[in-house]
C-alpha cells in the first residue's frame, strides 16, 4: 500500500483526496484530463502536489491556460508552467 506520508497515492485514495466520486474520476481519466501519474506494476500513483495543482487550477478556472500549454509545448512543461503561476498567485 502507498504510504499517506510519501506524497503519492493510488487512484482509489486520490478520488478521496480530490472529495470526488469514482464516476467522476472515470469521467475525467477517459477525457485524458487527469493530473500526471506514474504506473507501477500494479497501479498509478498520482502525486499529492499534482493532485493538489489539478484541483487548484480547476478552481481558478486556469484549466483551459494549462491545456493550451500542453498542446503547445507537451504535459511536463505546462505542469511546471502552471505551478509557477500558482505560486506567483500565492
Amino acid at each position: 500500500m502507498t504510504s499517506e506520508h510519501s506524497g503519492w497515492m493510488r487512484s482509489k485514495r486520490a478520488v478521496e483526496y480530490c472529495d470526488m466520486t469514482p464516476s467522476q474520476w472515470k469521467h475525467y481519466s477517459a477525457a485524458g484530463l487527469l493530473p500526471p501519474c506514474v504506473r507501477d506494476t500494479r497501479a498509478h500513483k498520482f502525486g499529492r502536489v499534482y493532485l493538489d495543482t489539478w484541483m487548484e487550477l480547476r478552481m481558478r478556472g486556469l484549466w483551459a491556460d494549462w491545456k493550451q500549454l500542453v498542446q503547445e509545448h507537451g504535459e511536463r512543461r505546462a505542469w511546471d508552467t502552471m505551478l509557477g503561476r500558482l505560486k506567483e498567485a500565492s
